[in-house]
């Protein structure tokens, strides 16, 4: 494979981070402006930046071709930060807590770690990412072949606009108001926004430069590095958040 820069790198991993918050956090309405506030910055960014960085190294380097029950998995392993960082899964802070079997809800359980996470963490920002940032297609092959083909096609545009009335439905239901829902999409997808066009401006870009999500995503040392820092995050926050 060609080496891509450690700074090229460095962008690409910012701008998967970004996305992975944008669709995660500000879609679902959990976090409103995560990219202007403290909070945002100095926790919800890292943690989905690591997250989506070291999940997608561990799932698509080791194989010559991913499949989408391993991209599922490692979405399913992101929604567990839930369990061991914020605690809601043994403590939710919404919706009714309902059902829970020694100590664990199932509802909340099932949305976070089966449903959300997966999908909007990661599959939909790793997919997202690659088709803007980089000249392969290896998560739009992991896809079924009726969505691969579809996303390939002119149905693409009708796809993207069911996914914004998605998003737009998902974050009016979690919104205090119409007002404060549209300020929060538009200020935050911005920046990944702003990013990407950086990206796609840039020289030594991946679709400039002809470099595919394995080049952009850590070797094995860069890898290891992200997941050391990873560690310390839940180490830290597991003992801090909720304790």
């Amino acid at each position: 494979m060609a080496a891509a820069r450690l700074r090229t790198k460095f962008f690409f991993w910012l701008i998967l981070g970004t996305l992975s918050v944008f669709f995660a956090e500000v879609a679902g309405g959990s976090a409103p402006f995560p990219f202007y506030d403290a909070w945002g910055l100095y926790a919800v960014l890292p943690l989905y930046s690591l997250h989506i960085v070291f999940l997608a190294f561990a799932v698509v380097r080791p194989v010559r071709r991913v499949p989408l029950t391993a991209l599922f998995c490692a979405g399913a392993v992101f929604g567990l930060y839930e369990a061991y960082i914020t605690k809601v899964i043994w403590d939710p802070t919404w919706g009714e807590k309902g059902l829970a079997v020694g100590g664990v809800y199932l509802a909340q359980t099932a949305m976070l770690v089966l449903y959300w996470h997966p999908f909007m963490a990661f599959v939909v920002p790793l997919l997202a990412g690659e088709l803007l940032l980089t000249s392969s297609t290896e998560t739009l092959d992991a896809l079924p072949g009726f969505a691969a083909r579809a996303l390939r096609t002119r149905w693409m545009f009708p796809a993207a606009i069911f996914g914004a009335a998605f998003i737009g439905v998902s974050k009016a239901v979690n919104s205090p108001a119409p007002g404060h829902a549209l300020a929060s999409i538009l200020s935050s997808a911005a920046v990944p926004g702003l990013l990407t066009l950086l990206w796609l401006r840039a020289p030594g870009s991946g679709r400039r430069a002809g470099l595919t999500l394995r080049e952009l995503l850590p070797d094995g040392r860069q890898g290891l590095v992200a997941g050391l820092l990873l560690a310390a995050f839940y180490a830290v926050t597991g003992f801090s958040i909720r304790p």
